[in-house]
């Protein structure tokens, strides 16, 4: 598993952690400031971690959902056929809240234009 983060020096670090039935285990930190954004560049930092644990013990690898990560899955998955490339599925909610917030006030709108029409009814209805 990878997670990315920026650091006070605005440096992309990347932690890899690997997840076994004994639990999930720190594995090494990575500035990869130079190529956070270099799909192959990734790639080859991956499959770099993937030789260093070597290929037979390495069913998935997990990342955040930004369209470089989706690249490099799809040639992570190529090269070794073995393997699988996951979105994280916290990232993958944490963005639809993100889209959903944006939207909220919208919706907000839109249910008191409705509520506003609709209560006088229901309140006459239920004298």
């Amino acid at each position: 598993m990878t997670d990315g983060w920026t650091d006070k020096r605005r440096r992309t670090i990347l932690n890899f952690l690997v997840n076994s039935p004994k639990g999930i285990v720190f594995l090494k930190s990575i500035d990869s400031s130079a190529i956070s954004k270099i799909a192959n560049k990734i790639c080859k930092m991956l499959d770099d971690i993937v030789e260093e644990i070597g290929e037979e013990n390495v069913v998935q690898i997990v990342t955040d959902n930004a369209a470089n990560y989706k690249a490099v899955g799809e040639l992570l998955m190529k090269k070794r056929k073995t393997l699988y490339w996951t979105p994280c599925a916290a990232h993958c909610i944490d963005l639809m809240l993100e889209d959903f917030e944006k939207k909220v006030p919208l919706f907000i709108k839109i249910l008191f234009q409705k509520v506003e029409k609709l209560l006088p009814i229901f309140i006459l209805g239920h004298l």
